[in-house]
């Protein structure tokens, strides 16, 4: 029998490969979540981060970016950082071109989102955003 216990490590950074499917962005809210509330994380500041991944992972989705996300999740001292990898070139205005949710305002949210080009020319997304302890 196999006992499941916390990590002895907070900053353990998480590695996931999912299909770029709808139903797959509530797992990466999840484990983002899981993995943030360990180190004691405003719950205000945590629900910014998973609307700006989700509506990320929404709109690459439905502008069909790539077939499969690959995310690195890392958490060291108070700052948080998600990378999205494998994904193919776009504007990030065009992208969140909705009157209601804009790239501006995606952005106000976080601390930084910076657009790296990959290996063969893939883009990587990195989304920081510094937390306060409670």
């Amino acid at each position: 029998m196999a006992l499941l216990k916390k990590s002895l490590n907070k900053n353990q950074a998480i590695s996931l490969k999912i299909p770029a499917e709808a139903s797959f962005i509530s797992l990466v809210r999840l484990v983002v979540a899981a993995h943030l509330r360990e180190n004691s994380v405003f719950e205000e500041e945590l629900e910014d981060l998973k609307l700006v991944l989700s509506e990320f992972l929404a709109k690459a989705i439905e502008a069909h970016l790539t077939e499969i996300f690959s995310l690195e999740i890392s958490f060291e001292k108070d700052l948080a950082t998600i990378l999205i990898q494998n994904l193919e070139e776009f504007k990030p205005d065009a992208l969140f071109n909705s009157r209601y949710l804009n790239f501006e305002a995606i952005i106000s949210l976080i601390d930084d989102f910076d657009l790296i080009l990959g290996e063969k020319q893939r883009i990587e997304v990195k989304i920081t955003k510094r937390f306060n302890f409670q």
